[in-house]
């Protein structure tokens, strides 16, 4: 997880700009390409799509969703992967069957995520090191070099946000969204807010799918436990 003074309000540069009458206040971001894009990012499940983060057994068994409500868990994170992938509609290209609803083990939460809290958006998946080590500013660190997982390089850095259609017909299997759940930071201008959970999603089209059913459903079940709310959507 990231350190909270990484992602530190910037209450100073956001006051003055509002004070400034004469420039219109931008709705999530000071940079005009940013903000257009994160704009882009604002009514996606109007379109059909939706941000999926994958749950395995074993992540559940060892991870914070085994004690508390997903909603909860992901309000104490300081970022974290999710895949945007198409809930119930079609890819505008044609790609191979399934490639719009691959989700890395084939059951996640599906996510209902403010603009404002997303971080970066690539067209594939791009190693994001969840496990660095806060207490060295390691996360930090390499949301700005790029520097992921098995040695895997970003070039500019994790802080890029591409357009969601581009994510879901570019082709490849798996794309990455990385999101901020901690409310109240500022990663852009506007501050972030809780992100909502909205179902529990079971993918399957999933390349990585558990190869029990059986195994699939117990993790379902056991999600479904502390999130008795929770309706399971089929993709």
């Amino acid at each position: 997880m990231i350190m909270r003074s990484a992602l530190r309000s910037t209450s100073l540069e956001t006051s003055e700009f509002r004070m400034n009458g004469r420039v219109p206040t931008p709705k999530f971001s000071l940079e005009p390409g940013v903000n257009r894009k994160l704009c882009a990012w604002e009514n996606i499940t109007a379109r059909g799509l939706g941000l999926v983060h994958a749950v395995t057994l074993e992540k559940y068994n060892i991870g914070d969703f085994s004690r508390m409500r997903a909603a909860d868990a992901f309000r104490h994170w300081d970022v974290f992967s999710t895949s945007l992938i198409s809930v119930n509609g079609k890819p505008s290209r044609k790609v191979k069957p399934g490639w719009g609803k691959q989700i890395a083990g084939g059951v996640g939460f599906l996510l209902e995520v403010p603009p404002q809290n997303i971080l970066g958006a690539f067209r594939k998946d791009v190693w994001f090191p969840t496990h660095a080590n806060a207490t060295s500013y390691e996360l930090a660190s390499r949301i700005f070099s790029g520097e992921g997982k098995c040695g895997y390089k970003v070039k500019g850095g994790y802080k890029q946000i591409a357009l969601p259609e581009a994510l879901v017909n570019v082709g490849n299997p798996f794309n990455e969204v990385l999101v901020v759940g901690r409310p109240g930071v500022n990663v852009h201008f506007a501050q972030t807010e809780e992100v909502r959970v909205a179902g529990i999603v079971y993918s399957q089209h999933s390349l990585y799918a558990s190869e029990s059913w059986y195994d699939d459903w117990t993790l379902i079940i056991k999600l479904q436990r502390l999130n008795p709310d929770l309706e399971v959507i089929f993709v």
